[in-house]
């Protein structure tokens, strides 16, 4: 009975993945269009306007509306019946007030976020316009969180590849025939299309009064506020870190640490989060049994690394020829950082799963200080490797981060909520590092061929085990 049950979660989890995976994937190739024909049309100066204003609101959307997105998930996921229902209701009032609230402030404050971005006032009416995707953004993200909280995920899929796609075939047009002038209607177009999309599966929301709706709210404001505090730390040491970066080596070391960590934390991070989608729910759900949770995190930890293991084996040959399509031949400086930086994914895979539990229990301290401890090891790892090895050094600080944050999420919630791993899947976590590093070696040693001959021992291994 047992079996047939993993059976049945590893086909649920490998079915989400699928899913998002492939939306995932279809997403960045239209964000790719989008760039080429900015680029293209608008040059330079447009690219830059359009990633000013672009960053900028979505910095503020994670600020001002709490990780509404995240902290719902739990919120809804971990009740049932009738206060499932209020939880519901309550996301979808707290994601119109969010909204309201921060559309106001943007466009109050717009014309000191246009000194603050571009240095003189002269957009802010572009500031004051875009407002309104803090009311669609709010809305947007209180739905994507109902929908995944109560497992519509083919619902939510749906929603989000009609959004991509019809963003993408609507700035076409503008951008060709509006060139400059087109800049701040595609970003009202990109917001309104995700809202309206998702606006469009049913759910139903019971209209309650607000004294019913107010604990729900207060406790998803709660953890929302303590995700965007988290949130706030590795933001700044990033940011620092591309600041002491370009301080002693200057804006185009910045471009090639910029494109490494684009490959490794965004296209290879699809896996992850293609599957967070399904996971964190579900998770959210049972996070306040031990022996579940323990279960759910374990098999999840497990699937992961057996996805990742002939991925990123194929990856690490592959990594000229991806960064060469992605970018140019220019950037193969970012290669070291690569290499150095995929040596660290199991130990992020594992990381991860055990973050979405302090999430899942609601523990807004635990995961501040996890968040801000590992952001502090990742910014003095990366200065003190970066001045020893350049390149390569930010790679095995990547690396060092993940081996911290692994004991730091362990620990938590060994002590704080009792979930103890099967030794198998510490076992399994060192196995994938150890196949990993071999890679990286056969490949330095070698040449670029070398991993491949990893595969066919690799890849029937990992079937098997997604399969029992």
């Amino acid at each position: 009975m047992a079996q047939v049950k993993r059976n049945t979660l590893t086909a649920k989890v490998l079915k989400a993945l699928s899913l998002f995976a492939g939306i995932e994937c279809l997403t960045m190739l239209c964000a790719v269009v989008r760039t080429k024909l900015i680029a293209l049309w608008i040059g330079a100066a447009g690219v830059g306007v359009i990633s000013l204003l672009n960053s900028n609101l979505e910095l503020l959307k994670s600020i001002l509306l709490l990780n509404l997105n995240q902290s719902a998930v739990q919120n809804i996921a971990a009740t049932k019946g009738e206060a499932q229902a209020s939880a519901i209701s309550a996301t979808a009032r707290l994601g119109l007030l969010l909204g309201a609230v921060a559309t106001a402030l943007v466009a109050a404050c717009s014309p000191l976020l246009s000194r603050w971005v571009f240095g003189d006032y002269g957009y802010a009416w572009a500031f004051a316009v875009l407002a309104v995707t803090m009311l669609a953004g709010a809305i947007a993200a209180a739905r994507s969180a109902i929908l995944r909280a109560t497992d519509k995920l083919r619902q939510l899929a749906r929603a989000t590849l009609f959004s991509t796609l019809t963003s993408t075939a609507l700035a076409t047009p503008m951008v060709y025939f509006w060139r400059m002038n087109a800049i701040v209607p595609l970003l009202v177009v990109f917001a309104a299309s995700q809202m309206a999309f998702l606006l469009w599966p049913k759910i139903n929301i019971k209209p309650l009064a607000n004294s019913e709706l107010h604990p729900q709210m207060k406790a998803i404001i709660k953890l929302g506020a303590g995700i965007t505090v988290a949130m706030a730390a590795p933001l700044l040491a990033d940011q620092l870190l591309r600041v002491y970066i370009s301080a002693h080596s200057g804006f185009e070391a910045v471009g090639y640490f910029q494109a490494g960590y684009t490959i490794v934390n965004t296209y290879i991070g699809v896996i992850f989060t293609a599957i967070s989608m399904e996971y964190y729910p579900r998770l959210s759900s049972v996070a306040r049994s031990t022996f579940k949770s323990t279960t759910v995190v374990a098999h999840e930890i497990t699937v992961a690394l057996w996805i990742l293991m002939p991925v990123v084996t194929a990856f690490v040959a592959a990594d000229s020829l991806v960064v060469s399509i992605l970018y140019s031949s220019d950037f193969h400086a970012a290669l070291p950082y690569i290499s150095m930086a995929v040596a660290g994914t199991a130990l992020r895979a594992a990381s991860w799963c055990m973050a979405y539990m302090i999430l899942a229990r609601g523990d807004s301290r635990a995961y501040i200080f996890t968040e801000v401890s590992s952001a502090a090891v990742l910014y003095v790892a990366s200065v003190i490797c970066y001045q020893q090895w350049s390149y390569a050094g930010l790679g095995v600080a990547y690396s060092i981060q993940f081996l911290a944050y692994i004991l730091l999420t362990g620990g938590v919630c060994r002590y704080r909520y009792g979930l103890r791993l099967p030794s198998k899947v510490w076992w399994l976590i060192l196995l994938t590092t150890a196949v990993v590093l071999t890679a990286i070696t056969a490949k330095a040693l070698l040449g670029w061929w070398a991993p491949l001959l990893l595969l066919p021992a690799i890849a029937p291994a990992a079937l098997r085990h997604l399969r029992r």
